[in-house]
């Protein structure tokens, strides 16, 4: 660990009106690393375009990764999207996978179906550009919110997700990253059309400053 590491700094607990989030659990001064996050799943850039990797890999997860997994924000809109419009190419996987040309039982499919899909739209609203076009679900750092003022950094690296303050952090303060590169002139439209995208209406003190 480097002298600049700060790890086990952090705690993970409600918030009021953003779900769970990441909290300093004591002063984190700037430029310390205080997470390294191990991804539970990575996927190819190939993935966006067939189910078959992503089952694939949902399924090898062990038990506790898979709870882990599981106990992330799934974004309704996503899920809703994939019910409506992709419930075919997820039976299609699971005669193929999973029944392997044995009578089929509609009950048991529809409900495995309902699990994947859950779980696909779980990684995509949760996962974060890897290195060499890969994404990875990056369990601890999916519980930071996103400000489009953030007090800190990441980056992913083949060893894992690097968190480091880009200010000094309070012991209270909530930790936030940005989902999106941030220019300088990049204005408050633009960003809130990019984060549309993740299903919700960022209302971060810039964002909010900029209304007025």
């Amino acid at each position: 660990m480097a002298k600049t590491d700060l790890l086990n700094s952090t705690e993970v607990r409600k918030t009021l009106g953003l779900g769970y989030g990441m909290f300093a659990t004591m002063p984190i001064p700037k430029g310390t690393r205080f997470v390294i996050d191990q991804p539970i799943m990575t996927l190819s850039p190939k993935a966006e375009k067939s189910i078959n990797e992503f089952c694939r890999e949902y399924d090898s997860l062990s038990p506790k990764a898979e709870k882990e997994f599981n106990s992330l924000h799934c974004d309704q809109a996503k899920e809703l999207k994939l019910l409506t419009s992709g419930r075919m190419e997820f039976n299609e996987w699971y005669d193929l996978h999973i029944a392997q040309g044995q009578d089929i039982n509609l009950r048991a499919r529809h409900n495995a179906v309902n699990r994947y899909i859950r779980a696909n739209a779980t990684y995509y609203t949760n996962c974060a550009n890897s290195y060499n076009g890969y994404t990875a679900l990056y369990p601890y750092f999916s519980r930071a919110n996103h400000s489009c003022d953030p007090n800190t950094t990441w980056e992913p690296k083949v060893s894992g997700c690097d968190m480091k303050a880009s200010r000094d952090i309070a012991q209270g303060e909530q930790i936030f990253v940005s989902y999106i590169p941030l220019g300088k002139n990049r204005k408050r439209a633009e960003r809130q059309a990019i984060l549309s995208g993740w299903g919700f209406l960022c209302a971060c003190t810039l964002c909010e400053a900029e209304k007025e």
